[in-house]
């Protein structure tokens, strides 16, 4: 897991434990080189999305938004 501090809790633990999960905190320096979907797929893809997202927006593409 990263290192939110919502995972370092004691009753996340316990629910990892029960499930016979060893918990690892990845150091968030670490992501390139832990988690290499991270970098190359999902911020591509966060990106991608983000655009299309700014450009609907900035045409006053409204239908599917409530706002």
């Amino acid at each position: 897991m990263d290192s939110f501090e919502g995972h370092k809790t004691e009753s996340v633990r316990r629910k990892c434990n029960v499930g016979n999960t060893h918990v690892a905190i990845i150091p968030g320096s670490l992501t390139s080189v832990i988690q290499p979907l991270d970098v190359c797929i999902n911020k591509t893809f966060k990106y991608r999305l983000r655009e299309k997202w700014r450009l609907c927006m900035s045409h006053g593409d409204f239908e599917m938004t409530k706002g």
